[in-house]
């Protein structure tokens, strides 16, 4: 009777180690016991008007998945603006978010000053978009709904029923400003400025974090990188096995 419950007991934790080792409908970010995981350790960064683009066939299967770009973009009279993204190839692999309201404003600074140079007042109309009001007066002029790339954090739980979604997504974008025009009323030479803040996407720079992926509606992963001003690091990648 004694052997008998041994050997229940023993069949049971073979029973229950198979199903974890074939649990695969989630995976724990930073635990490598269910995971391959592939060390990239590269850093991508583009020029002006020029991207660097780096991809990713992360289940290895030949099929390319995702696609990270860097490039530098503006003009003369904008400047210089570094802007990254990622991109899903094929509409099997899918990115883990959510999908966001995003509201944008119109703020309008006005301001004046005596130029003793010229003998001339001057006035500044800067023409402020934001996602966020900087003043109670801002006008709200425009609200969307976006897919936005949820960050994950080691120990974060990913699931195969979480929210995904398959599309390009502009990981970081810097604010851009110029000058629109100059025009005189009475004896005030007023300069007027359209600046964009681009400061609706919250994802994190300037610090590692993790993309959550899906492949084929049911494989899960994950991407760790980091968003920097000076390129996108791309350290690693983990795929079911």
């Amino acid at each position: 009777m004694k052997r008998m419950s041994l050997i229940i007991i023993t069949l049971l934790s073979v029973v229950s180690c198979r199903k974890d080792d074939f649990d695969v409908t989630k995976i724990t970010i930073g635990d490598y016991s269910k995971v391959k995981v592939d060390l990239i350790d590269s850093t991508i960064s583009g020029s002006y008007n020029t991207s660097i683009e780096y991809q990713i066939d992360i289940d290895k299967d030949g099929i390319n998945d995702f696609m990270f770009t860097h490039t530098y973009w503006g003009s003369q009279g904008a400047g210089i603006h570094a802007q990254s993204s990622i991109s899903c190839l094929h509409k099997n692999a899918e990115l883990h978010g959510d999908l966001k309201n995003y509201t944008y404003f119109l703020n309008i600074d006005t301001s004046t000053y005596f130029n003793y140079y010229d003998n001339i007042t001057h006035g500044t109309i800067a023409h402020n978009h934001t996602c966020h009001r900087l003043t109670p007066l801002d006008e709200l002029i425009n609200q969307t709904s976006v897919n936005t790339i949820k960050p994950l954090l080691v120990y974060d739980v990913l699931e195969q029923n979480d929210s995904y979604f398959n599309a390009k997504i502009i990981l970081a974008d810097e604010p851009i400003g110029y000058s629109i025009h100059t025009s005189t009323v009475g004896d005030t030479a007023y300069h007027i400025y359209d600046s964009y803040y681009n400061d609706c996407n919250e994802f994190p720079v300037e610090k590692m974090t993790y993309i959550g992926v899906k492949l084929n509606q049911i494989s899960l992963g994950w991407i760790k990188i980091g968003i920097y001003n000076d390129g996108i690091k791309i350290l690693e990648t983990a795929f079911i096995k």
